[in-house]
């Protein structure tokens, strides 16, 4: 592991740590241990599969994606899987979750897709992504309708929507106007690397593919693709969804799903901001403001401890084990 990605990892941590530690200060009272005895980790376990569940349909789109793209180089569920898997380690320690798109474009050009078409893959990942949760922002703003008058979540939800929306743009602009993108991308990196032979042409090259990639997800006779796809990401995040609802049947609370759901909007919107490695601390407090308006407060701290650890932690756990069982199998080869 790279010494940048050990730095990355141990800031995450840290403010992740140092929000839940006051979020406890705060919430910790003799009720708790109440709520602590009446535990049913049954629930527990059921949250964890499901975000492995939410894992595997992310595998499964990656297939079904670029077999879109490159109908002759067929990618598996499992090998989808394994470059989720493979992603989130970066994905968590980066801001905005950025790290984890290169790490996909990469594993899917080693299966055999362009360079060009792997990054149409991923970055048409992110555009479902941002539809499914724009689509979904009116009914999470209906049920939370009193924090429209916060200051803080106003700022940072026309911020997250303002990103979302430049997002979609920019990648069904790239895809529209291939020569406008190579002319600018040439002009970027040329002046970079004006001494390498050929840059101009693998630039090119790159757009001409990722355009290819871009127009075959997206083209007008593909509705049913299009269609699959988007029940694809809307399964994956609402399984994702029910994590929450699933640790307070756990810790013997009401589920509460309608208004869980709509609190994983608004954080998505919210996390979206590149503010600090992988939202660390941002993801926290923001989640403790969203759900103490339906969670008994005295539990809303442990609550938070065990959401981030089956929604962060655990990412960063089977990642990092995976690549480097994958890193040792290689060695040893």
């Amino acid at each position: 592991m790279e010494s940048r990605n050990i730095k990355l990892l141990i800031i995450s941590l840290l403010f992740s740590l140092i929000v839940i530690v006051v979020v406890l200060f705060f919430t910790v009272n003799k009720n708790t241990i109440y709520y602590l005895m009446r535990v049913q980790p049954q629930f527990f376990l059921l949250a964890i599969l499901f975000q492995i569940l939410a894992w595997l349909i992310w595998g499964t789109r990656i297939s079904v994606m670029a077999r879109m793209v490159e109908p002759k180089k067929r990618i598996s569920v499992r090998e989808g899987f394994s470059i989720v898997i493979a992603n989130l380690f970066l994905a968590a320690v980066t801001p905005s979750m950025a790290g984890g798109e290169p790490v996909r474009i990469h594993l899917l050009a080693k299966k055999g897709l362009s360079t060009g078409c792997a990054t149409a893959v991923v970055l048409g990942e992110r555009v479902f992504d941002a539809i499914f949760i724009l689509a979904t922002v009116p009914f999470a703003l209906t049920v939370f309708q009193y924090l429209i008058d916060v200051k803080e979540v106003k700022t940072g939800l026309i911020i997250g929507i303002i990103l979302f929306v430049a997002g979609v743009s920019f990648f069904l602009y790239a895809v529209a106007r291939p020569e406008k993108s190579k002319k600018m991308l040439s002009r970027l990196f040329g002046k970079i690397k004006k001494k390498k032979v050929g840059w101009i042409e693998r630039i090119e090259e790159f757009v001409d593919e990722f355009h290819r990639g871009g127009t075959l997800i997206f083209k007008k006779r593909n509705v049913k693709g299009m269609l699959t796809v988007f029940l694809l990401t809307a399964t994956s995040w609402f399984v994702g969804f029910l994590v929450p609802s699933c640790i307070l049947l756990g810790l013997g609370h009401k589920p509460v799903v309608i208004q869980s759901i709509a609190a994983q909007v608004l954080l998505q919107i919210i996390v979206m901001i590149p503010t600090t490695p992988g939202s660390s601390g941002v993801a926290e407090l923001g989640a403790s403001a969203l759900f103490s308006s339906f969670v008994n407060v005295s539990i809303l701290g442990v609550f938070i401890v065990l959401w981030r650890f089956i929604t962060y932690y655990l990412n960063i756990i089977i990642s990092g084990v995976f690549q480097y069982k994958v890193l040792k199998s290689v060695v040893k080869k």
